[in-house]
């Protein structure tokens, strides 16, 4: 009968110290959920979109451009972490006004970066040419003949192209991306499957 009594009582104890957890972090974990929800809806937005349909454009070439995720979400940052930092500038200690600006720096930078992967980075192609204009908005073209290697990048999201002299690459989160490796796989010989491009 004692041992039940300690046992009732030690998971008493477990109990309180569970809700105390809870009750100081819940605005961790309320943080925590918002963050993992935005981050599913955005990465199943951005993979439907490598098998949206495009259309040629007035000079018979696909053109593919980022996702408009990118730029509702880099000013989004920009202006949210913009906030925070003012806010921790002007109400807060020393402390929360440098954690601010740091915060702004590497969050609200990242923010700025996407925005202009947005705006910048597109590629044209049609049966004979591939121009790809870099995320600083440099356009460089090739031909299909000219490519000697391909290879995806899994940890940067990117298709690698490689010709005697260039080396080009194509982000994964283009719209329309499946378009540009159905006819990659007819005019090389690579194919998705062989470089584990993630279209599906």
């Amino acid at each position: 009968m004692g041992s039940i009594s300690l046992v009732l009582r030690q998971l008493y104890v477990y109990k309180v110290i569970l809700f105390k957890s809870l009750k100081m972090n819940w605005e961790r974990f309320l943080l925590y959920g918002i963050i993992s929800i935005v981050s599913t809806i955005f990465l199943a937005t951005l993979k439907g979109g490598h098998t949206q349909e495009i259309e040629t454009n007035v000079e018979g070439n696909f053109e593919l451009r980022m996702s408009k995720l990118y730029q509702f979400l880099g000013i989004g940052s920009v202006f949210l972490f913009g906030g925070f930092s003012i806010y921790g500038v002007l109400f807060g200690d020393k402390t929360d006004a440098v954690a601010a600006i740091i915060t702004f720096i590497f969050l609200g930078g990242l923010g700025a970066l996407m925005t202009i992967f947005y705006r910048n980075h597109k590629v044209w192609f049609n049966q004979q040419l591939i121009t790809i204009q870099n995320w600083r908005g440099k356009k460089t073209s090739i031909e299909w003949d000219d490519i000697i290697k391909m290879h995806f990048n899994h940890l940067g999201g990117y298709l690698k192209i490689e010709t005697k002299d260039k080396v080009l690459k194509i982000h994964q989160h283009l719209i329309g991306l499946k378009e540009f490796t159905d006819l990659m796989e007819k005019k090389t010989k690579w194919t998705a499957k062989k470089l584990r491009i993630p279209l599906d």
